[in-house]
C-alpha cells in the first residue's frame, strides 16, 4: 500500500504542476482540477497504475443525499480504495479534515457518502491501439483526450 500511495501522491503532484503551468486549461474539465474530472482522472491514473504493475478499475457512485451528486474513485482487487480528487467536495459535502487530495487506503467518509447504485466498470485503455474504438482504429474524442492529458502528466512525473 506504501508504493500505491506514492505512486498516487506523485501523479496528483504532476497534475497539480501542469495545471499551475497552465497547460491544463486547454482540456475541460481538467481546467478545473479537481473538480467535475474525477472519472477521467481516474482512467489516467488507472494507466499510471497498471504501467507500474498495480491494476485497478472503477467505483461509480451517486450521493445518498442529492443522487445529481457523482463520484468515481479506483480499487485494487485487494479493494483498497485510490481517490486523488476527492478533495473537491471539501466544504459541500464534508469539511476538510474528512477528506485529504490523495487518499489511499480503507473507504473514507467520502466514499460512504457516494454508496447509491455503484457501478464498477473498467478503465478507459487509451494507451493501446488495438483498443480504439472509433471508424478505422483511430481513437475515440475520449481516448484522444486522455492520450494529450496524459502526456502532459508525464512531463512533470
Amino acid at each position: 500500500m506504501i508504493e500505491i500511495e506514492r505512486l498516487a501522491k506523485q501523479f496528483r503532484n504532476a497534475i497539480e504542476a501542469a495545471f499551475e503551468s497552465g497547460e491544463m486549461r486547454k482540456h475541460p474539465p481538467f481546467s478545473r482540477f479537481p473538480n467535475e474530472c474525477c472519472d477521467l482522472t481516474c482512467d489516467l491514473l488507472g494507466q499510471y497504475l497498471s504501467e507500474n504493475d498495480i491494476e485497478t478499475y472503477q467505483m461509480n457512485g451517486k450521493c445518498e443525499h442529492d443522487v445529481q451528486w457523482h463520484h468515481v474513485w479506483l480499487l485494487t482487487k485487494d479493494e483498497i480504495v485510490i481517490d486523488i480528487t476527492g478533495d473537491q467536495f471539501v466544504n459541500k459535502l464534508v469539511s476538510p479534515k474528512e477528506v485529504q487530495a490523495v487518499h489511499v487506503g480503507i473507504e473514507g467518509k467520502i466514499h460512504k457518502i457516494f454508496d447509491l447504485e455503484r457501478q464498477p466498470e473498467k478503465n478507459t485503455v487509451f494507451a493501446d491501439p488495438n483498443e480504439f474504438t472509433d471508424f478505422g482504429g483511430r481513437p475515440n474524442k475520449r481516448q484522444k483526450t486522455l492520450m494529450e492529458v496524459y502526456e502532459i502528466i508525464c512531463q512533470y512525473l
